[in-house]
């Protein structure tokens, strides 16, 4: 993961100031902790809700203005194959 989000620095879609070992290791602990009941309740959430929202929010907080564009189109396009 630390290689990937330094790629995307490299090519402009994320945010050139971010430290890629500290996110990389942030989302690695957001993945785990949405499995566990003390943090996120299975019965009001789903996983995949859980897991929706909380990439939502951590790409956000990395994407440039290009990165966010693409972001979109991609989000777009599973949004109209479902």
């Amino acid at each position: 993961m630390v290689s990937t989000l330094n790629k995307g620095v490299e090519e402009g879609y994320f945010r050139p100031e971010i430290d890629a070992k500290i996110l990389a290791t942030l989302r690695v602990a957001e993945i785990q902790m949405s499995f566990d009941q003390d943090f996120f309740s299975h019965q009001e959430y789903s996983l995949m809700e859980i897991q929706s929202h909380l990439l939502d929010h951590f790409i956000h907080g990395i994407l440039t203005p290009k990165g966010l564009e693409l972001f979109n189109t991609y989000k777009n396009q599973l949004i109209h194959e479902e």
